[in-house]
């Protein structure tokens, strides 16, 4: 009678169970980190196109806002006084607090930009120019940089720090120009950091401003309402 011995039975060892584990958990982990990194990135991405999206918006209506402005001169005032408005158009506060009263220069602060600008692109064929108050205002605690131009209010989120100050161009030292730099948030939208925020900057200047300081022959003397 012949004997045969046992076939060994199939299957996997201890050994065998535990390598195969760590093998399947660290490709888990790969494809895990993969797909987190791609979702961080794509965040990331969408949140610094957003932030870049508002602060454009706001540089261009700021622009738009300041190329139009000027000093808000009455008929009471007189000729003496408007030609100290037009030689002098700014205000500059160094300090944090608001300008106390109605100031009527261009007033600059480094967080409160306030000015009148002729309401109307064309500046008018009216005798009397029609002017309006225009006031911008960061609040450092929201990130929220107000755009108030009478009864409209304009918000732009997601600023770390908005400063406003001005200067002047060695070629050309008598007109004023308007610095404003701004700070993105980059953590606005969420719990993470992404590392040093973008900032922008950008000089304006007023045409109404440039060409009254510039050109004495033009002897500018007409008088503005209120809008």
């Amino acid at each position: 009678m012949k004997i045969t011995s046992a076939k060994p039975h199939s299957g996997f060892t201890l050994v065998e169970m535990l390598i195969g584990t760590v093998i399947i958990g660290f490709i888990f982990y790969i494809v895990t980190s993969f797909s987190s990194n791609m979702a961080f990135k794509y965040k990331h991405g969408f949140v610094d196109l957003e932030n870049f999206r508002v602060a454009h918006q706001a540089i261009n209506q700021l622009r738009r806002d300041f190329n139009m402005a000027c000093p808000y001169v009455t008929a009471g005032d007189g000729i003496n006084e408007q030609k100290k408005f037009l030689l002098r158009p700014l205000s500059i506060d160094k300090g944090a607090g608001k300008f106390a009263g109605a100031n009527r220069r261009i007033g600059i602060m480094p967080q409160h930009l306030t000015f009148y600008k002729f309401a109307d692109a064309s500046f008018g064929q009216h005798q009397m120019p029609v002017v309006e108050e225009v006031e911008y205002l960061f609040d450092s605690a929201s990130g929220d940089l107000t755009r108030r131009c009478g009864a409209t209010l304009q918000k732009f989120p997601g600023f770390k720090e908005i400063e406003f100050k001005s200067f002047v161009h060695q070629a050309n030292p008598q007109v004023p120009v308007l610095w404003v730099r701004m700070t993105l948030d980059q953590d606005h939208y969420k719990e993470s950091d992404f590392g040093k925020p973008l900032e922008l900057t950008v000089s304006i200047t007023s045409n109404f401003v440039a060409d009254a300081i510039n050109y004495n022959s033009w002897q500018y003397r007409n008088y503005h309402q209120s809008k």
